[in-house]
């Protein structure tokens, strides 16, 4: 499907902010229906076994079946807002600091060493990516982030490919990028795309969400082909 659309790679201006930090909330916050559902599918074990023995604690001291069900439905109200909440505080954190301001001066600011991009189908900003230059040798991307109706439209991809000639031209030898397990798509997109998967970390409370952090890396290889 990527040949349906004619997508265009730019750099960001003040012009897309709003855009911008729609698309970068709305692709953060989607995750916590997978993140709850990795909880009642046993995925996430730990949480899971959390559940558990809440679930027979309840069942042992409720006084009736009603009672039960009812505490049962406050018990999975609060694991459905302690998922919600990691993501809407991380997209709030972000938003309130290196993406406030309009110009993206934490990005766009600070010369060669960091970097935003925006992908555009005609006049429609439809996908975001940030990099910055971590160290002589490595270079993270962030702010990944595509429109929920063109998921299909190779748009990462041709973001991420942005970035991998920029770290070239920066004699980067390795591309950096973090994730949470929840968000199914991007570890399926890394995977696919010549990403070794390094590490997991469990975030704090990891015992509620079940949430851990993967990072990632890929090789840039300064012989690969470069864009124009």
């Amino acid at each position: 499907m990527s040949t349906d659309y004619s997508v265009t790679i730019r750099p960001y201006s003040s012009q897309d902010h709003a855009t911008v930090c729609k698309l970068f909330y709305a692709g953060m916050v989607e995750n916590w229906v997978p993140a709850y559902r990795r909880i009642v599918t046993g995925s996430a074990p730990l949480p899971a076994i959390t559940q558990l023995v809440m679930m027979v604690l309840l069942y042992i001291f409720s006084s009736s079946i009603l009672w039960f069900v009812l505490l049962e439905c406050m018990v999975q109200a609060v694991f459905i807002l302690a998922v919600f909440y990691l993501y809407w505080a991380y997209a709030r954190e972000h938003l309130a600091s290196d993406m406030k301001d309009k110009e993206l001066s934490f990005w766009t600011g600070r010369g060669d060493d960091t970097g935003f991009f925006v992908a555009t189908i005609g006049k429609e900003v439809v996908g975001t990516i940030s990099y910055i230059k971590q160290s002589k040798d490595h270079l993270e991307i962030n702010r990944v982030s595509t429109n929920s109706q063109y998921r299909k439209a190779g748009i990462a991809s041709q973001l991420v490919a942005r970035v991998e000639a920029v770290a070239r031209d920066l004699k980067c030898e390795e591309l950096v990028a973090e994730t949470s397990v929840a968000q199914e798509a991007a570890i399926v997109f890394y995977n696919k795309n010549g990403w070794t998967e390094q590490s997991r970390t469990s975030f704090r409370g990891n015992f509620i969400h079940g949430i851990e952090l993967v990072n990632f890396t890929k090789s840039v290889h300064s012989d690969s082909h470069r864009e124009n």
